[in-house]
């Protein structure tokens, strides 16, 4: 059985994104926790967050120097992945929602699928659902 074209898009664009991130160590994510106030134990919530499924992630050192900063390395990464997906399947990159400033990051205009990629702390997700509404995209 085939994978349908959503699917293999998915697939694209994870194994693309894999490339630039790494499970962090426990160290790393004590570091990564130590501005939050409402953490008492800091030690111990961090070997809970190693412990998840999946584990938490930081981009790989050699990219973040690649790049300047994490801003940088979220823009570019971006452009890669919308870049390999339009070059293998012919999804529109960076699709303006029409009437506003917002841009959709993938947009598979035959299927009404958006395909956003949120590389930050995931605080625009209402966003992104925002836009796909707009936009018409189909609800699945």
């Amino acid at each position: 059985m085939s994978l349908s074209k959503e699917a293999e898009i998915r697939n694209l664009i994870k194994d693309t994104l894999k490339r630039y991130f790494h499970v962090m160590s426990l160290q790393e994510i004590e570091h990564s926790i130590q501005g939050y106030a409402s953490v008492k134990d800091r030690n111990k919530r961090a070997r809970e967050m190693q412990r998840r499924d999946p584990p938490p992630t930081d981009y790989n050192e050699t990219i973040i120097k690649k790049y300047g900063n994490r801003q940088k390395v979220m823009k570019s990464v971006t452009k890669e992945v919308q870049k390999k997906v339009n070059e293998s399947f012919g999804i529109t990159p960076e699709k303006q929602v029409e009437g506003t400033d917002f841009l959709i990051d993938l947009f598979d205009e035959d299927e009404k699928v958006c395909y956003e990629i949120a590389l930050g702390d995931g605080t625009e997700i209402f966003k992104d659902i925002l836009k796909a509404l707009m936009i018409g995209a189909k609800n699945s």
